[in-house]
């Protein structure tokens, strides 16, 4: 993420949004995502707005797991694919 957002500055972006890709599985543990996002958030303070999404990959057997880990995450996304 600090490269892309070195990349950005660079180019004389105002933002970016992170949208990695979420597949579910049982345990999905997102907080190194997030805690990623803010570390980059902290390191270009005042140079990038850092925005964090997720691109769900849905199967039709995984939205109700989907539905309850976008429920715990909600408030921390601002994009969602």
């Amino acid at each position: 993420m600090e490269r892309q957002a070195k990349q950005a500055v660079k180019l004389g972006l105002s933002e970016l949004c992170f949208t990695d890709h979420m597949d579910y599985y049982d345990g999905s543990d997102c907080s190194r995502y997030f805690a990623e996002i803010e570390k980059v958030r902290q390191e270009f303070s005042g140079k990038l707005v850092i925005r964090a999404g997720w691109e769900f990959g849905l199967q039709r057997h995984t939205i109700p797991d989907f539905e309850e880990l976008y429920s715990r995450y909600c408030g921390k996304l601002d994009f969602v694919l």
